[in-house]
């Protein structure tokens, strides 16, 4: 009988030892569902550390939260004692706390819906914080490209014909007009100080040129600028700031030839009672004077008459005087140049206007 059960106990192990092709693919199908279920706890562990590095703010606020039901977790649950005493002392604090604050979150039932609230408004605040960050290092930069611009603009002189000769255009105020509209009349008048400046640095003998040119150009800039912000613009009820709308190439055109018109009346006496007296004092060495430039605007008027007799039958009156003499060339030249200049501004900041202010990419659509 022994030997029986001992021969029967050595099949059973031997049954159980033997692995046959059924037994394998069990073995099989349960290496395969360890592996899966290693993948997947690993993956949780990946994504837990993730979330951990992508918003680590968010992750340390929820672990710093002590919320009733974790501080009776850690704590224990508390005798009827102590209950009393933290009852007192939570009546207390709230009394001192003000409503809406982080102090008072933690009350009731509500706590996570307040803990929400104000994750959310401190995110907030950070976003708009970050957003004004990237906001004024593009302006910068494209401040930078603008002035550049300007600089290599103001070389590129054209003159005139039926003009004095020593009376020349560029269209070095393209540049600042646009940033006067965009960013507002202080950055336009910013880079037509830094061109002018650096002219009269670099530049031998446009002193003169460069501070009569910052004089008329920053009383253009500002006219134009300060009508667009006017009209392009509205009121906020909670603050005396006023905050843009979309903006409008229409407007722009028409304020820029308003301040064309209106600067025309300060640059008839700018030039005539500084300027020219200042190139005077400053050439007096080399012979120039006013009567030579008055003899540059008449020999100009006799030409121009000449041409328009010849041409269309109409003569203009005689020049007489330097006041004349800028009225009829200056004066005219400069309205059709700023005109120009408004129109080709006004037509570029309509395309280049997402690129000069930061915006997402979400409102980009509602701008």
């Amino acid at each position: 009988m022994d030997s029986n059960k001992h021969s029967e106990h050595r099949q059973t192990e031997f049954r159980k030892n033997v692995v046959t092709p059924k037994r394998a693919r069990e073995f099989e199908d349960e290496a395969v569902e360890n592996e899966l279920e290693e993948q997947a706890e690993d993956e949780e562990e990946k994504k837990e550390a993730e979330g951990y590095i992508k918003d680590p703010k968010k992750t340390h606020y929820r672990d710093s939260v002590v919320t009733p039901k974790r501080a009776r977790e850690l704590g224990g649950e508390p005798s009827a004692q102590e209950g009393a005493d933290d009852e007192k002392g939570e009546a207390a604090f709230e009394k001192e706390a003000p409503k809406g604050t982080a102090a008072a979150i933690f009350e009731g039932e509500k706590n996570e819906a307040e803990q929400k609230k104000l994750y959310s408004r401190r995110s907030m605040e950070l976003s708009t914080k970050s957003r004004r960050n990237r906001a004024t290092v593009r302006a910068i930069i494209c401040m930078g490209a603008l002035t550049f611009f300007a600089v290599i603009l103001q070389f590129m002189t054209v003159h005139v014909p039926f003009t004095p000769r020593l009376f020349t255009i560029e269209f070095s105020t393209l540049p600042e007009l646009m940033a006067a509209l965009a960013y507002g009349p202080l950055f336009g008048i910013l880079i037509c100080f830094i061109k002018n400046a650096l002219l009269a640095i670099f530049v031998r003998g446009m002193a003169v040129s460069a501070l009569t040119n910052m004089m008329l150009d920053s009383i253009f800039l500002f006219i134009a600028a300060e009508l667009y912000l006017r009209l392009n613009s509205r009121k906020s009820r909670s603050s005396k700031r006023r905050k843009r709308k979309r903006y409008n190439a229409k407007k722009a055109f028409i304020c820029g030839v308003a301040g064309a018109a209106v600067s025309l009346v300060p640059q008839e006496f700018i030039t005539v009672y500084l300027a020219y007296p200042l190139l005077a004092k400053v050439y007096a060495s080399t012979g120039f004077t006013l009567d030579i430039m008055l003899d540059l605007y008449k020999n100009s008027s006799q030409g121009l008459n000449s041409f328009l007799t010849e041409r269309f039958n109409f003569a203009l009156p005689e020049v007489k005087t330097l006041w004349q003499g800028v009225m009829i060339f200056n004066l005219p030249v400069t309205f059709a140049k700023l005109v120009i200049i408004s129109f080709i501004a006004a037509l570029l900041l309509k395309y280049l206007m997402p690129y000069l202010h930061y915006r997402k990419k979400g409102n980009e659509k509602k701008r």
